[in-house]
């Protein structure tokens, strides 16, 4: 993926380069997986018929003309099927987060943003009388949003790499080390950014915790069986390591 950025990839940008788009697919695929699992429950199956939920075939799936003008305002009951839904989809996320920050902590900010967003719009849901529309709209801003992102992702991935492949070939020493510090600095910042954006998603989930939990309490019907989780990481690079608590 970053690679095809390069003239020619040198052996450590390289490896980097190959190490990233073989997880990145792996990670996909243990995503689609779990998506499919949960398309499958019929307990679900309001939510993704009222709402653009993304599914294994459809990763960015958009709102439809009728999603959006659909006047029905969320009940309790779905808001219900909303907290569980949201809590077995951590079980999927939290380790694609692990495994694609062992490569790279751009992938830690972009998935831990991503879905810290959707937490917020679950919990805005839960506070408030929002029509399934207005739900789909934002979901279509959401998704907006997430290609942006992702461009930005890959762009900094690819002068990264090609700082990298800059910094292997340099025949001076001291030009070298000049790289070397530099790239440093940004590692660091990355690292730091993404330490940011995990504790900020486990914010958010602990937040949406609580709401769950007075949710069920003003709601005796409820009764929680998934209870939402929040997720937290130590270590970085390739010993990072992520739960759910």
């Amino acid at each position: 993926m970053a690679c095809a950025a390069l003239a020619a990839c040198a052996t450590e940008a390289q490896r980097h380069a190959k190490e990233i788009g073989q997880t990145v697919q792996a990670a996909m695929a243990q995503t689609r997986q779990c998506q499919s699992t949960l398309e499958a429950n019929p307990r679900y199956m309001r939510l993704y018929e009222k709402l653009a939920i993304d599914t294994a075939t459809e990763p960015m799936r958009a709102p439809t003309p009728a999603q959006l003008s659909d006047i029905e305002i969320i009940p309790d009951d779905d808001k219900a099927i909303g907290f569980e839904w949201y809590a077995e989809g951590q079980n999927c996320v939290f380790s694609g987060i692990e495994a694609l920050g062992r490569v790279d902590p751009e992938f830690q900010i972009y998935f831990a943003d991503r879905i810290a967003e959707r937490a917020e719009l679950l919990n805005d849901i839960a506070a408030n009388p929002l029509t399934y529309g207005q739900v789909n709209a934002e979901i279509a801003s959401l998704k907006q949003r997430d290609r942006t992102a992702a461009a930005e992702m890959a762009n900094n991935l690819k002068a990264r790499l090609a700082a990298q492949h800059q910094e292997e070939l340099a025949e001076q020493q001291a030009a070298t080390e000049e790289l070397v510090s530099d790239l440093g600095t940004i590692a660091l910042a990355v690292a730091t950014r993404g330490r940011a954006s995990i504790t900020r998603l486990s914010s958010r989930d602990n937040a949406l915790a609580r709401v769950q939990a007075n949710f069920s309490k003003a709601h005796p019907r409820y009764v929680i069986v998934h209870p939402i989780r929040a997720i937290h990481c130590e270590g970085v690079g390739h010993s990072l390591r992520c739960e759910l608590r």
